[in-house]
């Protein structure tokens, strides 16, 4: 998949693109430092596919850049971790209410939300859990 930072040549993500495995295939997705250096439009991808992956009840933990009251994405945004950002998507942060949208838009509810303002990178750990399929017709 192409990123600005890891793979500039890669193949762009769509709304079409889906992992090869089966719908409701897992029970736990693992996303650590995966968030900190993806644009949001391709974070959206990767919520939605992840929803569609796990299993009711099935958690998810990932790690990212989020704050609330900033804009929706801002790359490389000045001051904010203690070291220099140089290369592109070094940092990627994104404002905490668009981004736990995304998560309820896929089925996912924040459980955990733990945020490290101050100290070295300002990561936050969020851990989500799958409550069903958002887009299903409950049965009359």
């Amino acid at each position: 998949m192409a990123n600005e930072l890891y793979n500039p040549a890669g193949a762009t993500l769509g709304d079409g693109f889906g992992f090869p495995l089966a719908d409701a295939h897992a029970d736990i997705v693992y996303m650590w430092g995966l968030f900190t250096n993806m644009r949001l439009d391709d974070a959206r991808v990767y919520i939605r596919e992840t929803g569609r992956l796990l299993r009711h009840g099935g958690r998810v933990f990932l790690t990212a850049f989020v704050e609330p009251n900033v804009p929706p994405e801002s790359i490389n945004p000045s001051g904010y971790v203690d070291y220099e950002c140089t290369v592109p998507l070094h940092v990627v942060r994104y404002d905490r209410d668009v981004l736990f949208s995304m998560f309820a838009e896929s089925g996912l509810t924040v459980e955990h939300f733990g945020h490290h303002a101050g100290q070295h990178c300002n990561q936050s750990e969020i851990y989500l859990r799958k409550i069903g399929d958002p887009h299903r017709v409950p049965a009359a």
